[in-house]
């Protein structure tokens, strides 16, 4: 009988010990996925759409001008990230690199960036894997006169 009892109590000691280790691996992929690449924007989303000039916009992709879309993110394993204008700025009196701090919540469905000087700002981790990054945010600045989501798909090919 005492046998039965140390023999259960091993085996739940493995299932949970495996399941630690699966969560931990897991969550190392998470990150090791998001790290040391090059993520260049790949598409721009709003939902629900936005009402331009009685056209309702939900890809903002194609109407951005190429000098957003040439630049580059990069998230350092020390917790820096780095932005790129890329070869087109589009105002030539902004820095080439901007930087400062992110971080992933515990359960890594949160990416906080943080510009050196600047707020925190959170996005929802919608996709990320070895080369997709999509994130979202709520967006209700006066720009817009409502809620929005906005989606910002990433590529690190």
């Amino acid at each position: 009988m005492t046998l039965k009892f140390v023999w259960m109590g091993l085996v739940a000691i493995s299932f949970f010990a495996c399941n630690t280790m699966t969560d931990s691996i897991t969550q190392d992929s998470k990150v090791s996925a998001l790290v040391e690449k090059d993520w260049r924007l790949v598409s721009w989303q709003f939902e629900p759409g936005l009402n331009i000039s009685g056209v309702i916009v939900t890809d903002n992709f194609a109407l951005l001008a190429p000098c957003v879309t040439d630049g580059i993110s990069r998230y350092e394993s020390d917790g820096v990230f780095i932005e790129d204008e890329g070869m087109e700025k589009c105002d030539e009196a902004n820095n080439q690199i901007n930087s400062g701090k992110w971080s992933l919540n515990k359960s890594q469905t949160l990416l906080t960036k943080t510009f050196d000087g600047g707020s925190p700002q959170d996005y929802t981790i919608e996709t990320l894997n070895d080369t997709s990054l999509v994130i979202s945010m709520l967006d209700s600045t006066l720009r817009y006169q409502e809620v929005h989501k906005v989606i910002l798909g990433y590529s690190s090919k």
